[in-house]
């Protein structure tokens, strides 16, 4: 509302009193009380009477006057402390809405370091079970092999039992005369597949063997049954003894010990065809890739 003066003619007490509802109502702050107290200080000793005393109406108004100005001043005083509560609430909130974007920034920080592992979980769970079909692959070929083992171990019982003496006595006549001619100690050098191969191997009439030798790849390859993996020129040298005899024209070969697993392992199996071109030359060959290899006796 704003303050208009009236028609008809005040006294100066009541401009006073407009001047004052006045400043409240247009909200002066800090210079209000100043200026109503300049006001009621000018105003006020032109309406005394001129021998200095103030009627009782005059004080009674003055007294109002000064009670509505210090009403006035309390709800200035009101209006800063709340303005003052507004400021440091607004100061807080924008420090907290600053600790709330920090506090984002880390979270979003986490959720993308979480995603990153989750993504590099699922990429190690799928490699894990790369790993298990690999170990149980592994495992099915081991299972393979010992039965391998133990049917070459219960064979090499029933041809013991057959025997009358100790020695290599084969079932049939053509096996006696290869095991009768393969006695001795015999040396080679060949390829094979991706491989090459310097061996010495004596043969004893009963049953035993012991064999040396050095593998050497020609290209990088992997290396059966042990998977080593072998790179061009590296080479792996191994001594290893066992059993051996002949049936059905071939040789089985049955390693007891070794000096090197990666080479040859124990109870590793060995069963080539065998055929002699001369008497001191022998002919092996392997069933599963039919690549021949030839040792000359020493």
């Amino acid at each position: 509302m704003i303050y208009k003066r009236p028609v008809i003619t005040l006294t100066s007490l009541l401009d006073l009193l407009f001047i004052i509802i006045f400043a409240y109502q247009i909200e002066i702050k800090s210079n209000a009380d100043k200026y109503v107290q300049a006001e009621v200080s000018r105003i006020a000793p032109q309406n005394l009477p001129q021998g200095g005393t103030i009627a009782s109406e005059q004080k009674e108004l003055i007294a109002e006057i000064r009670a509505e100005n210090r009403r006035v001043k309390d709800e200035l005083e009101f209006v800063r402390e709340k303005a003052e509560s507004a400021t440091k609430n607004a100061y807080e909130y924008k420090s907290q809405s600053e600790k709330y974007e920090t506090q984002r920034d880390l979270l979003l920080e986490k959720i993308r370091d979480e995603r990153k592992r989750t993504k590099d979980d699922v990429n190690n769970e799928l490699q894990v079970e790369v790993y298990k079909q690999q170990v149980k692959e592994l495992k099915n070929e081991l299972q393979r092999k010992e039965k391998e083992l133990l049917a070459v171990k219960q064979e090499k019982k029933r041809i013991k039992k057959q025997t009358k003496s100790e020695g290599v006595i084969p079932i049939t006549e053509r096996d006696a005369k290869l095991a009768k001619a393969l006695v001795g100690t015999w040396r080679g050098n060949y390829n094979r597949g991706p491989m090459s191969r310097t061996e010495s191997v004596t043969y004893y009439a009963d049953g035993r063997f012991t064999g040396s030798g050095t593998i050497t790849a020609i290209r990088d390859f992997t290396l059966f049954p042990s998977e080593l993996y072998m790179t061009a020129g590296q080479s792996l040298s191994y001594q290893i003894s066992g059993s051996w005899w002949i049936k059905s024209g071939y040789r089985y070969l049955l390693v007891e010990s070794s000096s090197s697993a990666t080479a040859f392992r124990v109870g590793y199996s060995v069963k080539d065809r065998i055929s002699f071109t001369t008497g001191n030359r022998v002919r092996f060959m392997r069933d599963e890739d039919n690549i021949p290899y030839e040792l000359y006796r020493n």
